[in-house]
């Protein structure tokens, strides 16, 4: 189920492993495709591999590349509202971004997303 949107506005390279999306800037994220429906690339200094643009046509995940798509994508959906329901839009900058606060707590998974070849269960 795609509900997620990922905004990358610095300086990064976009990988594809495993079924995750591979963010690798100052620091190494991974978000997992089939959660994201829109990735908004706002920094020219962007590098994308030919795997992981493969998986974002084929899961249908949209690709918009400045923040005039980005106004263009939010048009179109204004147009095709549905009949029911909500669609919740927000665009932040990168400072209100880079200020974000994360607050979680202990997080416990089934899903082994480690990097070791071999894993002793």
């Amino acid at each position: 189920m795609n509900w997620r949107t990922v905004i990358i506005s610095s300086r990064c390279k976009l990988d594809l492993k495993m079924g995750y999306l591979v963010v690798r800037g100052e620091e190494v994220r991974r978000i997992f495709l089939d959660e994201i429906a829109i990735l908004l690339i706002e920094n020219p200094a962007v590098a994308l591999t030919g795997c992981l643009l493969s998986a974002l046509a084929e899961k249908k995940i949209k690709l918009l590349l400045n923040t005039s798509a980005e106004k263009t994508a939010a048009e179109v959906i204004r147009k095709n509202k549905p009949s029911k329901g909500v669609v919740q839009m927000l665009t932040i900058t990168e400072k209100q971004f880079s200020k974000m606060e994360w607050v979680v707590g202990s997080f416990h998974s089934e899903v082994i997303d480690s990097d070791e070849r071999m894993i002793e269960l």
